[in-house]
């Protein structure tokens, strides 16, 4: 800034020294200056990030693989795990290996931190091919839906998740590292796991919720995105449940709660619901819905498999129910053996 300052005096004296005959110049061209490009993120990867396929073709046993990690770690790295208490991070890391190679997800649950298990985990499921070896997601129902896109190669299963996490989930299981643009994490993903990923088969999946409340002529239509995300199908028993909810007891607007039942019947799967509660805190209403009429339903008991329900009911003596449900199946678990085929 002094800089700056000290050269516009320097001009403004020139100029008031400068002869009034002196020909006028020409008008100076200013150049804009380049915005400035954010710097990315630098990544905790190496620059020749081997994939997973190759560090289990060169894993052997654990005993050469934490000698081998021994000697190649730098002191200030081991100097920092020895901070942090966790030395054995060596062993967890060649036994999760091991896990991966033998394809034996039992294994991962031995290991000393959370995240350490999940990521062993996902190894197994990539390494075996096998969705249901995948970790639990954190915070939600069912297995991580990251994972499961690697594993299925539904790549719509990706949009369970968000931010920077949606972005490698799809450019991984699409094996494509110009989609993580300036992101060095992403790319890294891609570079270790995209030989492990199933053939990408489905891109997008469609999914959607509206419901109507009516009293006589009057009618409050509504609709919610919370089942874009899909739903995970609990077993009870030799039945497939599962419940779609809107709002709750301290949200504004209206809160929908149906639980619906798929059972095989002979034709096929029959689809029943099973409970219809509906509040609205602005409108006294009962919450319980009677006389529950299935109008239409179709049912594909599959990872990303087809949800659709439209279900009537009657809420008290004059009120009406309406909800139309169409959403995927995201997660879901095998029934017993000796359940019976619809």
């Amino acid at each position: 800034m002094h800089v700056l300052v000290a050269l516009a005096v320097l001009v403004i004296a020139c100029e008031s020294e400068a002869p009034t005959s002196a020909p006028a110049r020409a008008p100076e061209v200013r150049r804009s200056e380049p915005e400035a490009v954010e710097e990315p993120a630098p990544s905790p990867w190496p620059l020749e990030t081997a994939s997973l396929r190759e560090s289990l073709e060169r894993f052997t046993d654990v005993t050469s693989c934490v000698t081998r990690l021994r000697a190649g770690v730098p002191v200030e790295v081991a100097e920092s795990l020895a901070d942090l208490g966790y030395d054995a991070v060596f062993e967890d890391v060649c036994r999760a290996l091991d896990a991966a190679k033998k394809g034996d997800p039992t294994a991962c649950d031995e290991l000393g931190a959370t995240a350490l298990r999940d990521g062993c985990h996902r190894r197994v499921a990539l390494a075996s091919g096998n969705p249901d070896h995948c970790p639990p997601a954190r915070g939600r129902e069912g297995r991580d839906p990251t994972c499961l896109a690697w594993t299925t190669g539904l790549v719509g299963l990706c949009d369970a998740t968000v931010g920077d996490t949606r972005r490698t989930c799809r450019a991984v299981a699409t094996r494509d590292a110009s989609a993580c643009r300036a992101d060095a994490r992403c790319q890294a993903a891609v570079q270790r796991y995209a030989d492990s990923v199933a053939d990408a088969q489905s891109d997008t999946l469609e999914a959607s919720l509206r419901f109507m409340h009516g009293v006589g002529p009057h009618e409050d239509e509504h609709s919610s995105d919370v089942l874009a995300s899909g739903v995970v199908l609990d077993v009870v028993g030799c039945e497939y449940r599962t419940r779609v909810s809107v709002g709750g007891p301290l949200t504004e607007g209206p809160q929908l709660d149906l639980e619906i039942a798929f059972f095989p019947g002979e034709d096929g799967w029959l689809v029943q619901p099973r409970a219809l509660r509906y509040a609205d805190r602005r409108v006294a209403v009962p919450t319980v819905a009677s006389e529950l009429t299935l109008e239409d339903s179709g049912f594909e008991p599959r990872r990303a498999g087809r949800v659709e329900v439209h279900v009537r009911g009657r809420l008290g003596t004059e009120g009406r129910l309406d909800v139309h449900a169409s959403t995927f199946v995201r997660d879901l678990d095998a029934r017993p053996a000796e359940c019976p085929s619809p």
